[in-house]
């Protein structure tokens, strides 16, 4: 009997494929398996507890901001750097790209607010790159930049034979014309944007007295809108057009190279159709869930190298994007406009 118990048991190994797959199954689940999902439980645990801290970090950060009134940008002095400028007269070459495809509805309000800004004319070049596959369309849309400029507005109608790149390649052609040489900053406008009058004089100041900031980001109804050194854009190797979201990826390879961004929420961009609710929460949910879907291209499309910095930014972005869903856009959306939330 004493045999019997102590005796190690008999192990029958199967001849045929599928019992010798189970056999292996049982043989691996324990000591393999096991372990892998220990570290999985472990790594979601340790996520959760990072995403509990950075909730409770940012609302202290939110309410110190509420309850003292600082903000970051205010640090900058602005309204100096505007008075030194101005008595100067020492105002920097200013280039304003307007990507366009097919925009029928909103072209005309988009290239009149862009050739409406407060800057000295001679002093700045509107840019609009006209992708568009609609002949007629293209043929209006250069007639409208032939009335701005025959009002002294320096505009240039820029087409492409190709949509290589699309939005991304559009750009990069664009920076790399003669008489966008003397340029020192640019500003990127989608054609569905319309600027306020003095977004450039709250934006460009910025620049000028801090070398160290390579963009300067503005708020707008679903996203943002801003004024790139044009010298970030080049040591971050231009644009790229390996992901749909091209704008997020260049901020990403300035801010591996030492560049800082500075967001200027007081400033305002309206978005063409964000006056309507439901347009408002559809353009929100597809903003959201194409940043979603690309983020994690970004991620590994970047150069290697920087693994840590890879796990920050991209942690930081998901925090910032989060579950976004129509519902809450046009929540948000009646929250601003004092209205109760609806379907319809």
């Amino acid at each position: 009997m004493r045999n019997l118990v102590l005796r190690e048991p008999e192990v029958d190994v199967p001849d045929d494929v599928t019992s010798s797959l189970s056999y292996a199954w049982q043989r691996i689940r324990v000591p393999v398996i096991v372990p892998l999902l220990y570290v999985a439980l472990y790594i979601c645990v340790a996520m959760s507890i990072m995403l509990f801290v950075e909730r409770v970090y940012m609302t202290l950060v939110i309410i110190y901001v509420k309850v003292m009134g600082k903000k970051r940008y205010t640090k900058y002095k602005l309204e100096a750097i505007k008075e030194d400028l101005e008595h100067n007269r020492s105002y920097p070459m200013v280039l304003i790209q307007i990507p366009m495809y097919n925009e029928r509805e909103v072209y005309k309000l988009s290239i009149g607010a862009v050739c409406g800004l407060t800057w000295p004319s001679d002093r700045l070049i509107v840019q609009v790159l006209d992708d568009s596959t609609n002949e007629v369309l293209r043929a209006l849309v250069e007639l409208e930049c032939r009335k701005w400029t025959e009002q002294g507005v320096n505009v240039q109608y820029e087409t492409r034979n190709n949509r290589n790149g699309y939005k991304a390649g559009a750009l990069r052609e664009g920076l790399e014309k003669q008489y966008v040489k003397d340029c020192e900053f640019v500003v990127i406008f989608d054609a569905d944007f319309q600027p306020e009058e003095d977004f450039l004089w709250r934006t460009i100041p910025f620049l000028l007295g801090n070398p160290e900031l390579g963009l300067v980001q503005a708020r707008w109804k679903f996203g943002t809108a801003g004024v790139w050194r044009i010298q970030a854009i080049n040591d971050a190797g231009g644009w790229k057009d390996r992901t749909t979201v091209e704008d997020m990826d260049l901020a990403v390879r300035a801010s591996l190279k030492g560049w800082k961004f500075l967001f200027v929420g007081d400033l305002g961009d309206s978005c063409l159709g964000a006056d309507n609710g439901n347009v408002y929460a559809a353009l929100c949910y597809l903003q959201h869930a194409l940043w979603g879907k690309s983020l994690i291209h970004i991620s590994t499309a970047a150069s290697g190298g920087f693994l840590h910095y890879r796990i920050r930014v991209c942690w930081n972005i998901c925090l910032q994007l989060g579950s976004y869903t129509p519902k809450q856009s046009l929540q948000a959306y009646n929250d601003r406009q004092g209205k109760q939330w609806t379907d319809e």
